[in-house]
């Protein structure tokens, strides 16, 4: 009899008991480094996290850090062949948010439209994104032109939200 399965007629079902393999608890040792090096990154001068593969905690705990210090979130995020910029501006007063930004920010979002219209032509044929003010993604792009539009975006957004 395999293990995990039921003998037919005889007692329940249990399941086989699962190993965690070295592989696992390194990935887990790695996201728990990167999660302290994003928190560390916040508090430094560095505009955006810059993260390649599996790293949820890092994000995590960068998205907190840029919260406690109230400036938008930037990732630079590795996808299989491309990179992907990803922007989260936390509003803690969605009301004086509002009533801040009602008159530019159709200025600050045009502005943005342009900076992703910048990227040359041969990376917009696979460009996809959603721009919001408080939200959105750019992916499709090079490394390069990601880490530009991080810092583009950068400034664009912390005058806004800090």
């Amino acid at each position: 009899m395999l293990p995990g399965r039921r003998d037919r007629g005889i007692g329940p079902w249990t399941p086989r008991p699962i190993a965690q393999s070295p592989s696992q608890s390194a990935l887990e040792e790695v996201s728990v480094m990167n999660a302290n090096k994003a928190s560390n990154a916040a508090s430094t001068q560095k505009n955006y996290l810059l993260v390649e593969g599996n790293t949820f905690h890092a994000v995590n705990a960068y998205f907190m850090s840029c919260a406690k210090l109230r400036k938008p979130m930037l990732v630079v995020r590795s996808e299989k062949r491309y990179w992907k910029v990803e922007w989260d501006c936390i509003i803690q007063d969605h009301e004086k948010f509002r009533i801040r930004l009602e008159d530019s920010q159709d200025e600050i979002l045009d502005s943005m439209i342009e900076k992703i219209n910048s990227i040359s032509d041969s990376e917009r044929k696979r460009l996809n994104w959603h721009v919001k003010l408080d939200v959105g993604y750019v992916s499709g792009i090079s490394k390069s032109a990601a880490e530009k539009l991080a810092k583009e975006y950068f400034d664009i957004l912390n005058p806004v939200f800090a």
